[in-house]
């Protein structure tokens, strides 16, 4: 048997455990997770700093929901 069989056997094996299966729904979890915290930040930056708004409140009207 090959070192490159041997290793993609093994990795196959790795892959089809509960565990690796627990770990790809958690990273796909977090990465959604992290891209919506991000674009919230993004939209919401117009009231983030020092708690206050930055702009008057129809601007931040605009920014929010455009």
């Amino acid at each position: 048997m090959s070192l490159q069989t041997r290793n993609s056997t093994k990795d196959k094996q790795l892959r089809s455990t509960p565990d690796a299966a627990y770990n790809r729904a958690h990273i796909l979890t977090r990465n959604a997770i992290e891209r919506f915290n991000g674009s919230f930040k993004s939209k919401f930056r117009c009231c983030m700093r020092h708690r206050v708004l930055n702009y008057d409140p129809q601007k931040c009207a605009k920014i929010i929901c455009f």
